[in-house]
């Protein structure tokens, strides 16, 4: 039996689909904006594919600037030097999870 990597438990998150992996690589669930929504209906009318409208997303959180919450979703925007990507996760979560890996990244330094 195959766990999917977006449901897996870690130690600090215990009852949302947040998943750490390694030091500082998150799995998350990335919100599609309106035309890529409208492709992946298209996809499944046409094709009978099922429709994915929450992939998973991992984002390396050493490299994000800034987390904010996304009211319009209900979820967060996570953003990097160059890019922003909006995820389905509640803030509070991702707040956590990126405090983890801030901590992470300092216990990995002091070793």
């Amino acid at each position: 039996m195959t766990m999917n990597p977006c449901k897996r438990r870690t130690d600090s998150q215990d009852s949302n689909s947040i998943s750490i992996l390694g030091i500082s690589i998150v799995m998350l669930h990335k919100v599609l904006k309106e035309e890529d929504r409208l492709r992946a209906m298209h996809k499944q009318n046409r094709y009978g594919e099922p429709m994915n409208t929450e992939p998973c997303i991992a984002i390396d959180f050493s490299t994000i600037t800034s987390i904010q919450e996304d009211y319009k979703n209900n979820g967060t925007v996570i953003i990097d030097k160059k890019t922003a990507v909006m995820v389905k996760e509640p803030f509070e979560d991702v707040l956590d999870v990126w405090i983890e890996v801030q901590n992470r990244m300092q216990s990995a330094k002091a070793i």
